[in-house]
């Protein structure tokens, strides 16, 4: 998967026939491609051996993506079809593709918005002094102690008010995905800014919603390029609460991510596990000095760790940083 992510970065951006259609890197992304499916089907194949042996025995059955798809998938297959001994091969296609873009998603998004929260932390030492004390007063003084409690009492995950903040506010400055919706009959879209109300209509045409833009448009978001966690536990009315659809880095509506629950969950769990055991410092300076480039360096928004298309969005140059053990 991690191979296929290099493979596909930047190739939207080539314009070298040759480079675009290499015949070893379509042969690679192949090969991968093969490799994925034959061990997700693999895992499926188990999985509905073990759904058919609880049904009989009445276990309880798990709760992970794939059991989840195949109890759905049997609660709808013919009865004279539910004690076949292998999965329909139409089904089985189809179930791999989704598992395939559930681990890219559940990796890739979720890695990048970690390494944002560390790198926004490191350059704000007030935030990175309240998300400690934060977590030293839900988890105690002893950092060695917290994958336990995490494990013994996880509610205690809920009370992380400040650190949901600041990875709320990691996700609006820096989105690793856009969303794109495919446009409908009789549907448009109005300009309201013009003085025309011009509308465009998105039939047959794809809508591509570009979350950065929507996110920092200081229009609707106050200091849209400061880091604000502050800005997700004010109340209604005060000049910082955020607008209504504005904040969408999982979409919005019935197609809004599925996973973004967990993948929240997971993201406060690492950083529980991380702030007050290390410091995270740039090292774009050095990477510079070692990379040299004609011009100025690049920034956007001011930022050098602006993102770059790499399967989600990635900070550029990969973030160089230095980890040390916290004081």
């Amino acid at each position: 998967m991690r191979s296929t992510i290099e493979l596909e970065c930047g190739r939207e951006g080539e314009n070298n026939p040759l480079r675009r259609w290499n015949v070893h890197r379509l042969y690679r992304q192949w090969r991968n491609s093969q490799i994925m499916d034959h061990h997700i089907g693999l895992e499926l194949e188990k999985r509905y051996q073990e759904y058919l042996q609880h049904e009989q025995t009445s276990k309880t059955r798990g709760k992970s993506i794939m059991d989840i798809v195949i109890a759905e998938y049997m609660k709808n297959r013919p009865a004279s079809q539910t004690q076949i001994s292998t999965l329909d091969p139409e089904f089985k296609s189809w179930a791999i593709i989704q598992i395939r873009l559930f681990l890219f998603v559940g990796h890739d998004s979720t890695a990048v918005t970690i390494i944002y929260c560390l790198y926004l932390l490191s350059k704000y030492p007030d935030t990175l002094g309240k998300i400690r004390q934060e977590h030293e007063q839900i988890f105690g003084p002893d950092t060695t102690t917290v994958a336990t409690q995490i494990r013994e009492h996880p509610e205690k995950i809920n009370q992380l008010s400040y650190t949901t903040a600041v990875i709320k506010e990691a996700l609006r400055l820096f989105p690793p995905a856009n969303g794109i919706r495919w446009g409908r009959p009789g549907i448009s879209l109005t300009d309201t800014h013009s003085t025309d109300g011009r509308t465009f209509p998105v039939d047959d045409c794809a809508v591509w919603i570009v979350h950065t833009a929507i996110q920092r448009n200081p229009g609707y978001w106050p200091h849209a390029h400061e880091f604000v966690p502050d800005r997700w536990l004010v109340e209604p009315g005060h000049e910082l609460y955020p607008p209504t659809g504005g904040w969408r880095p999982f979409e919005r509506g019935a197609r809004d991510c599925v996973g973004q629950n967990m993948a929240m969950l997971a993201i406060k769990i690492t950083l529980a596990m991380l702030v007050r055991e290390f410091d995270f410092d740039s090292q774009y300076e050095e990477w510079d000095r070692e990379n040299p480039a004609a011009g100025a360096v690049r920034t956007m928004f001011g930022e050098r760790a602006y993102m770059v298309a790499k399967g989600a969005a990635h900070p550029a140059q990969g973030y160089p940083c230095k980890v040390r053990l916290a004081v």
